[in-house]
């Protein structure tokens, strides 16, 4: 496409813009994204069945979308996704046809505790090679989606996850006409869970006449973990976070909806019943029925009088669906040696009883041979679970649709193994299996991913995407899987004498006999002959666990009532060997851990209320116990500014007036307005608060003064304490301060005007009045008002060495510590601020004279600050003038008294008083890694410094008159960093490490060169370099299981502060040395200004050391020389600026 063109969609509830798009193959389509189909589910429409959508005024931006449901990511163990999530896609090959178009409605899989509807899953580019309408959405998951309460009055029975896909089909079924599609024709499909889901779907009586015809691809409700009675794991789950009252279903739900939503999916639940085949939350059979039931009685019982029963089905599954848990298998099969002494052990549960004894050495035999199974049969335990879990679902699902179904049942088998293209494999398998098709398999071959590359038409993985492309949409579109594909092969429907027959999609395809059928018909006999047995787990899976001296009973009781920090118990598998590592962990921390420090992790409501006098009235705080059980008082939500809304928005703050009554200051959890980094807006405009912690308010020796100001490059962040808790800096004597400030357009929109009082900064300005409070009143919480350190990181950092720069703030604190960030990152200063609030304004509809700065403000006062905070409509613009943010600080074009930047920033840092003041100033050895994200969503930024290697080139050296260079200067840049290396996708650490130079590094070592020549007080320099593979957590947000080495940016703040996604480590642990150690070097130095210590005792500041030493913070701490390769890089970039480095 030349340009792009937005359509504009106007259906019943709104209008809505969407994009036309190409595919990877250049196939031209429609995207629609981000459309909202149901009520946001939060508030009191937590756990509840969805509402549908209010209808909006106005055109609504549907051209990009990448929230997913809130859910715990099992790689990194990290919170990620909103409570805000249910929305759907819509992707059309045609927006206007003589015929509608057939409709195809996918569900993700994901076990119900994982999973999205985005397009960095599942992008449509494969099947807009048809003309179909494809509809991707969200729906809740884990507690959020699958909570279940008795209590009629509640009305929480569960399943409100399969009631959000209800909801989504009915918008289908009512809206789809809009995009062209059919809504008398329409397919669900959906993988593992996404496949049962839709077998949920097929047997409710709630959606019929809403789909046409269904593919289950590796998943049935009849699977295992598929479905559930109902049971107390709400009341369990209330028990992890400190509730402590009766199994009172009202009294549950009330606590559950307190908890921020992170909480409510970090959990580990798991107790005897669900070792490796239920999941604590999933779909349930609703312990009442109500308007919107879906399930109510076993899946076996409603297959009979299912209305789907007179639907076509394909239903399929691949080759090797037990290499899903293979590293598990892998890992523990020096554990499996009770499997050969005992081999009836191996038998699920499940489907024990006496009678069956002769059918358990035959399925033992025909999957182990003769001799039993032994612990070096890994294939062949990766065949027994791949039936176990997945296929033999499968077959009764077959059976049952067979016996009760007269339509058409459809069965496939997907065999194609590519070395290079099975990208399940490859997360299931890592590089240890270069051969096997694995559970999800075939998806690689439906939708274009993250993971995905585009291929040569002549490679056979190519002619698979096509094949199976057809397939799917020839069924959608006539409800016959037959086409050109697959010809001369004839794909029947199978019956009840040959129900083990199946299109075998491989190289050669054909209809043929599935091999598992012998195996297959024995687990059939098992079922068929089965006790009603409770599920347990068995010998084989417990066998780890027997070795420790706590018994599994009494084990699961403990661990229901304080295991809520220990992340890595929960069942993220549909097997037991994982979990058995984890018992064998959890059980080992119990031996190590007392109980009186097993009780402090739940026991929140063992606080005591503290009453303070402050210059504004009477404060009520908490005395709380850390993590680690220090004794601290906690004071949250103390107001320092009036709410800056109405005509305060954009101003600077106003100080907070006082109140007559105790005000309650023992929790806060208010972020500033921002739309986060998952797209979702987010906080408050009314958010201008602080906190103090203090480890003594009554010492008698006032307690040096910490001031936090945090990091989110100007545009998201806050203060509140699931992020930045004081854990572990209240190991020591001191009192530490954390407090909002506005980001964003809101915290920095710049006008010129002198009369409307808006020249910029206010989220500084909020920052000078915070440090304001605090030096008028830390007195009251035993803090010193003459010894006060600011700390903050990356942009939080860049604030500190503004405030280190104007006179605004001298005397308002007495040192720094800067994390990864100054003001000369070309992230942390725009040069076109007024043109960019003018650029915000028109983005928002306004129409009036452009150099009218009163009516531009006047509009964007009354504009709904959740409107206003949305600035993605001029990110092109904003990209396009080289920066990373829309709204950051800026240059103040009239002096005002509360004015912070009004010169240019070299001669402030050369003026600066504070350059009287000590600094302790550093970053971490791999910042670039923040980075990757961002370089593999958009390539093409790799592409274009290839191509235009002067891009490579910091923005600001054009100001020195040395354009002539341009050249020879980037090739010098090029080769230091890429060698004879190219410049593509293949060499991504190259390029992180290039941006980990331009991005932080660099101006920061400018910065310590500038202190060295213009300061008279200390500068010490350090480099964060401690690498741990678990709690690095910030490297595990930016780049998952990619890259599992090296130390990021932020990557220091777990070692700094408790957060939501930190957890109780072992005290004879290297992380939890590291946290010592940095707590005790930052706060020696908050105390007494130079940070040698117990850890480190020759940390030379700069001017004796020069500027090419540094403290390495690592495994061990150092003082010593950078390395060689580091200095290199830093003098090449230092060549760029010539005799401007410092000017």
């Amino acid at each position: 496409m030349s340009a792009n063109i937005y359509p504009v969609i106007t259906l019943p509830v709104g209008q809505i813009r969407g994009i036309q798009r190409q595919t990877i193959y250049n196939d031209e389509y429609f995207s629609f994204e981000g459309i909202p189909y149901a009520q946001p589910p939060v508030g009191e429409l937590r756990f509840k069945a969805p509402l549908p959508a209010k209808p909006w005024s106005g055109i609504r931006d549907c051209v990009d979308f990448q929230v997913k449901p809130m859910q715990k990511d099992p790689k990194t163990g990290l919170a990620v996704g909103s409570e805000d999530c249910l929305y759907l896609n819509v992707y059309t090959k045609q927006l206007h046809s003589s015929e509608s178009l057939p409709v195809m409605f996918y569900i993700y899989g994901g076990g119900f505790y994982k999973g999205e509807g985005t397009r960095y899953l599942y992008s449509p580019d494969y099947l807009m090679r048809a003309n179909v309408v494809v509809v991707t959405f969200n729906y809740r998951l884990d507690s959020l989606g699958f909570l279940s309460l008795k209590d009629r009055e509640l009305q929480v029975p569960g399943n409100a996850g399969l009631k959000d896909q209800v909801l989504a089909l009915k918008w289908v079924k009512q809206y789809i006409k809009y995009f062209n599609g059919n809504n008398e024709n329409i397919t669900v499909f959906g993988s593992s869970a996404g496949a049962a889901s839709t077998h949920h779907l097929m047997l409710t009586p709630q959606t019929e006449n809403l789909f046409h015809k269904a593919i289950c691809m590796s998943g049935s409700a009849l699977n295992v973990w598929a479905c559930k009675p109902a049971k107390d794991y709400a009341y369990r789950l209330a028990n992890c976070y400190g509730y402590q009252y009766e199994n009172n279903d009202r009294l549950v739900l009330e606590f559950l909806k307190t908890l921020d939503a992170e909480k409510l999916i970090l959990h580990n639940l798991f107790n005897e019943d669900n070792f490796g085949q239920e999941l604590a939350f999933a779909p349930t059979i609703e312990p009442y029925r109500s308007d919107d039931c879906i399930i109510d009685k076993k899946p076996e019982a409603m297959l009979p009088t299912a209305w789907s029963n007179q639907i076509p089905l394909i239903v399929g599954s691949v080759a090797d669906e037990g290499l899903l848990i293979y590293r598990s298998l892998r890992d523990h099969l020096e554990r499996l040696k009770i499997s050969h002494e005992e081999p009836e052990s191996v038998i699920p549960q499940i489907i024990k009883s006496k009678e069956n004894s002769e059918l358990y050495k035959k399925l033992i035999e025909i999957h182990f041979g003769h001799e039993g199974p032994k612990e070096n049969m890994l294939q062949e335990f990766i065949k027994f679970y791949g039936c176990f879990i997945i296929n033999y679902g499968i077959q009764r699902f077959i059976t049952s649709r067979l016996t009760y179904s007269k339509a058409p049942t459809y069965r496939y088998r997907f065999a194609f193994d590519s070395p290079t293209f099975n990208h399940y494999r490859t997360l299931f398998c890592g590089n240890d299996l270069k051969k096997g098709v694995p559970h999800a398999g075939e998806l690689s071959y439906l939708w274009f991913s993250s993971a995905s590359w585009k291929l040569d038409s002549s490679t056979l993985e190519f002619q698979m995407i096509k094949t199976i492309v057809d397939i799917f949409t020839s069924f959608s579109q006539t409800s016959d899987p037959n086409c050109f594909a697959l010809q001369p092969t004839k794909w029947k429907p199978l019956n009840s004498s040959d129900n083990y027959m199946a299109l075998l999609i491989d190289q050669v395809i054909k209809f043929t006999e599935i091999p598992e059928k012998d195996i297959l018909s024995i687990w059939e006999k098992l079922f068929q002959k089965k006790k009603k047995n409770k599920i347990s787990f068995n010998k084989v899976l417990i066998a780890q666990a027997s070795t420790v001296e706590l018994s599994i009973s009494k084990m699961s009781r403990h661990l229901t009532a304080s295991f809520s920090h220990f992340e890595n118990l929960r069942v993220v598998q549909f097997n037991a060997y994982s979990l058995v590592k984890h018992l064998k962990s959890a059980i080992k921390h119990f031996h190590l851990t007392n109980s009186k420090k097993r009780t402090s992790l739940v026991m929140q409501s063992g606080t005591t209320d503290e009453i303070l006098e402050i210059s504004q009235g009477s404060i009520k705080g908490r005395k709380c116990a850390s993590l680690y059980d220090q004794i601290y008082y906690s004071f949250e939500g103390i107001p320092y500014a009036e709410p800056p809304v109405g005509s305060l928005r954009f101003k600077s703050p106003v100080p907070a007036g006082g109140w007559s009554n105790v005000r309650n200051c023992t929790e806060f959890k208010v972020k500033p307005m921002q739309k986060n980094n998952m797209g979702i807006i987010e906080g408050s405009e009314d958010c201008l608060y602080l906190n103090v912690y203090s480890k003594d308010i009554k010492s008698l020796e006032k307690l040096p003064v910490m001031v936090w100001i945090y990091g989110g490059g100007f545009s998201t962040g806050s203060c509140i304490k699931d992020k930045f808790g004081p854990d572990y800096l209240m190991h020591e004597d001191v009192v530490v301060v954390t407090f909002n400030y506005r980001v964003s357009v809101l915290g920095f929109l710049s006008l010129c005007d002198p009369a409307l009082k808006v020249p910029g900064n206010a989220g500084l300005k909020d920052q000078v009045l915070a440090l304001e409070w605090v030096r008028k009143n830390i007195v009251h919480f035993g803090g010193d008002p003459n010894n006060i350190t600011l700390f903050g990181e990356s942009a939080g950092a860049a604030s500190i060495h503004y405030l280190l720069s104007t006179e605004r703030t001298r005397h308002m604190f007495h040192k720094a510590i800067c994390m990864s960030g100054c003001m000369l990152n070309n992230w942390a200063f725009s040069y076109d601020a007024p043109v960019l609030s003018c650029l915000v304004a028109c983005s928002k509809g306004y129409k009036g004279p452009k150099d009218n700065e009163k009516l531009v403000l006047e509009f964007l006062q009354h504009l709904p600050a959740n409107e206003l905070i949305d600035v993605d409509a001029i990110n092109d613009e904003v990209r396009a003038r080289g920066y990373l943010y829309a709204f950051m600080p800026s240059f103040e074009t009239y002096e005002a008294e509360d004015s912070i930047i009004t010169q240019p920033l070299w001669l402030s840092m050369k003026t600066a008083w504070g350059n009287e003041i000590p600094v302790v100033i550093g970053g971490t050895s791999f910042e670039g890694l923040l980075m990757y994200p961002r370089l593999k969503k958009r390539p093409e930024i790799m592409s274009r410094l290839a191509q235009q290697p002067e891009k490579l080139l910091p923005a600001d050296i054009s100001l020195f008159g040395r354009r002539k260079q341009v050249k020879c200067l980037s090739e010098t840049l090029k080769e230091t960093h890429f060698g004879d290396k190219e410049l593509n996708e293949k060499n991504i650490l190259l390029f992180l490490d290039y941006f980990s130079y331009r991005l932080f590094w660099h101006p920061l070592h400018r910065v310590i060169a500038a202190r060295l020549k213009y300061a008279s007080a200390s500068t010490y320099q350090y480099c964060f370099d401690f690498d741990s593979p678990t709690f690095n957590h910030h490297r595990n947000m930016f780049c998952g299981n990619d890259i599992t080495e090296g130390v990021a940016h932020a990557d220091d703040l777990s070692y700094l502060f408790y957060s939501y996604y930190s957890r109780p480590l072992n005290n004879d642990s290297k992380e939890y040395l590291t946290i010592l150690r940095l707590i005790k070097i930052w706060t020696t130095f908050a105390k007494n200004s130079n940070p040698n210590c117990v850890y480190v005792n020759d940390w030379e500041e700069v001017k004796t050391a020069g500027i090419y030493k540094w403290l390495n913070i690592g495994s061990d701490v150092i003082f010593g020389d950078m390395p060689t390769g580091v200095m290199n890089k830093f003098q090449v970039w230092n060549n760029l600026y010539g005799e401007n480095l410092i000017e």
